[in-house]
């Protein structure tokens, strides 16, 4: 290399390049806010697939879990009075009613209660809105009983408490689907950083087979309330011919 040349030697480009790559200008984006140690868990992210990401991390998911369990407790062993019932009156039980009417609802509360448990942690839109059209319907129910008093005198106080708690259970449900689904996005962006949109095999077969049964249990109640509201009208017909 000539003396008046201008290209530098290889050493000095070497230690060129290492302080331009160190320099001030890699930094212009830092300030005295900028965090020198990188955030708390960022590199222990959990796959989604990770069994560890779950809902039931949450204590007001389990809570609501062991609440419906005792309420499918309860639902069952009443339903069960109600069959025996059918063949044998036990004490203040009587009715004027045929005592299938109570005995509907009750199979229904208990089959929404084995539901909500068997697909607890697969909370879908299909399913919430599946639960308010169930609630709406039962609480028509409810307030035809209530309000037409030839109903609510042969059905006595046991077909009233069967449709309210039918009324209550499918509210329930549509309580503890929003709180598990909260829960469950809750804990997908704290253990893996984002929401998660996907789902695998396992989920969508259930999010299918709850959605179809709970369409079954609507198709149930839309007869249910059909049956009333003939009873409600032919009561309020005056009976022909003239009474001396």
């Amino acid at each position: 290399m000539g003396l008046w040349s201008s290209r530098k030697p290889d050493d000095e480009v070497d230690n060129g390049d290492a302080e331009s790559s160190h320099g001030p200008g890699t930094r212009d984006h830092d300030d005295e806010r900028t965090s020198l140690l990188p955030p708390p868990g960022a590199g222990h992210r959990l796959d989604p697939d990770d069994p560890a990401v779950t809902p039931y991390n949450l204590l007001s998911v389990r809570s609501l879990r062991w609440v419906s369990i005792v309420l499918l407790a309860v639902s069952s062993l009443w339903w069960i009075l109600l069959l025996i019932s059918i063949f044998v009156t036990p004490p203040a039980m009587h009715s004027r009613g045929s005592g299938f009417f109570s005995f509907a609802y009750t199979t229904l509360s208990t089959g929404s209660l084995v539901v909500l448990l068997l697909f607890y942690v697969t909370p879908s839109r299909s399913e919430q809105y599946s639960w308010i059209t169930l609630c709406t319907l039962l609480l028509v129910d409810t307030i035809i009983v209530l309000s037409v008093p030839r109903i609510r005198g042969e059905e006595g106080w046991v077909g009233i408490v069967s449709v309210v708690g039918a009324t209550l259970v499918s509210a329930w449900a549509v309580l503890c689907d929003r709180v598990v689904e909260y829960g469950k996005v809750e804990e997908e962006e704290r253990l893996t950083g984002r929401r998660e949109t996907r789902r695998s095999l396992k989920e969508w077969l259930s999010v299918f087979t709850v959605t179809i049964t709970l369409i079954a249990f609507i198709a149930l109640t839309v007869l249910f309330t059909g049956n009333l509201i003939i009873r409600a009208r032919d009561l309020s017909l005056t009976p022909p011919g003239t009474r001396y």
